[in-house]
């Protein structure tokens, strides 16, 4: 893994990771808050799975960080990641839709002139509106590291093209190209 791409893929992981522990704790945090105030969440299977799936991002983003730091290969890991991103980010394009109903009639980014039914719902608000810009800022990160994941890909693809025209004097195998690891 000495090339730029998979330098990116590593700082990209390494900025996943923490990012992902906070994502997490924010959607805690409003889970915590929404039923401190009594606010029934309409949702509540797709907070659930926010939590599942979040979780499950950390575990994974740990294990891969924990392979980066022992210096092993992160070629295994590759498709997870790339799975991964892609989840998140149709997640959060779900969640998004769904979440802005939640709070019918407020503006989303919860002005404090406007006329709240009560005074608390303008800090819910602006806890949701946290919770969609983390979850957001997740899913950019997701899917710049899913990028650089699919371009280290690209450059070992045609790294074994290079090697298997070397080994054959210049004829490809094409088929032993893409069926050994």
């Amino acid at each position: 893994m000495d090339s730029k791409f998979s330098f990116l893929l590593n700082l990209m992981i390494l900025i996943q990771f923490p990012v992902t522990i906070i994502c997490f704790i924010i959607g805690l945090w409003k889970l915590i808050e929404f039923n401190m105030y009594n606010i029934q969440l309409k949702n509540l299977n797709l907070e659930f799975a926010y939590f599942l799936l979040g979780f499950l991002n950390i575990v994974f983003s740990g294990r891969v960080c924990y392979s980066m730091v022992k210096k092993r290969s992160l070629q295994s890991y590759i498709l997870g990641i790339s799975c991964f991103s892609l989840c998140w980010i149709i997640f959060a394009g779900i969640y998004t839709i769904i979440s802005y109903k939640e709070l019918i009639g407020i503006p989303f980014m919860c002005p404090s002139n406007f006329p709240y039914k009560y005074p608390v719902l303008l800090h819910i608000c602006k806890i949701n509106t946290i919770n969609l810009i983390s979850l957001w800022i997740l899913g950019i990160c997701s899917l710049l590291t899913m990028i650089c994941a699919c371009c280290f890909v690209r450059q070992i693809l045609k790294s074994i093209i290079i090697d298997e025209k070397g080994e054959n004097n210049g004829q490809e195998n094409e088929r032993k190209i893409f069926t050994e690891p």
